[in-house]
């Protein structure tokens, strides 16, 4: 089971530092805004199935990973579309992130804007995965 919770994380994050080459025309940041939005969807998947697996156990007996896990699952409130939308703060890093990539591309956000926001959703992958590690040892 330890092989089949590490192999999606390690194929991503292959995918990840690979050289592939991008297509013409192809904004480098734009994709490493997806490339970040696709790790961290199943990043924080795997994270939290962990956490779920025994929740009990990991309150008592880590509980730095279960305080990170219910971070992820704590709802937030994001404006959406003209409306506010509800999501689980994981889900809403990566909405955010897929905002502010939009929002580049037509033009009313900077590279800045989205390197920052490509920087703010790793911070988070970066720390679940130590802890998938962490327990796959």
């Amino acid at each position: 089971m330890k092989a089949l919770l590490l192999s999606p994380l390690l194929a991503l994050s292959l995918l990840l530092s690979g050289c592939a080459h991008l297509d013409k025309g192809a904004d480098p940041i734009v994709v490493r805004a997806e490339q970040s939005e696709s790790v961290a969807k199943a990043t924080f998947d795997t994270f939290l199935q962990i956490d779920n697996s025994n929740r009990a156990f990991f309150t008592t007996n880590a509980p730095p990973l279960h305080a990170f896990a219910e971070y992820l699952r704590a709802p937030v409130t994001i404006p959406s579309g003209g409306t506010n939308l509800s999501l689980p703060r994981g889900l809403s890093f990566v909405a955010s992130l897929d905002s502010v990539k939009l929002a580049y591309q037509h033009g009313s956000a900077t590279s800045n804007a989205l390197a920052t926001a490509i920087a703010v959703i790793e911070v988070s992958v970066s720390q679940a995965q130590a802890f998938i590690v962490q327990q796959h040892k």
